[in-house]
């Protein structure tokens, strides 16, 4: 809809921006939440928010595997995720249910893939698993950018 319909992508920007209820309150903490995103004006929270890609896992679903590369930045709606690794970090060492070791988890509201989503190139160190039936809603690299070509030129 956003590369054919401009408009009414910013229309509905627009739209959501004046519009507000519990989902949308907790969208925009989540999106101001991440310290880069913490000072966007709420123009630039609202299409980042019209922008957002919602996926559904199931508990025990993979994410993100490492080696992966995301060009997304994700944000976790519902749900928790675990972070797993391995005691060797490297992107050519698969990790499975042999090897891996539990590193930390997210739950809602947090975000990840962070800076590799920035990156053409940043390979996934870890591997990210819905822990519970969860939510990642998540904005693509060329949009993420798009959005800021247009606030900031």
């Amino acid at each position: 809809m956003k590369t054919n319909f401009p408009h009414l992508t910013q229309q509905l920007s627009k739209k959501i921006q004046n519009y507000s209820d519990e989902k949308m309150d907790f969208r925009r903490r989540m999106i101001k939440n991440l310290h880069y995103l913490s000072t966007m004006n709420d123009d630039i929270v609202s299409e980042i928010i019209c922008n957002l890609e919602v996926k559904r896992y199931a508990k025990g679903q993979i994410i993100l595997k490492n080696g992966d590369i995301s060009d997304h930045l994700m944000f976790i709606s519902e749900g928790e995720i675990d972070i797993k690794v391995t005691k060797e970090v490297s992107q050519e060492v698969e990790i499975t249910e042999e090897n891996e070791l539990f590193f930390d988890f997210l739950n809602a509201g947090s975000c990840f893939c962070t800076y590799s989503f920035m990156c053409d190139d940043a390979q996934q160190l870890m591997k990210f698993v819905a822990k519970t039936d969860c939510i990642v809603e998540s904005i693509s690299r060329e949009d993420f950018f798009l959005i800021a070509k247009r606030f900031y030129q």
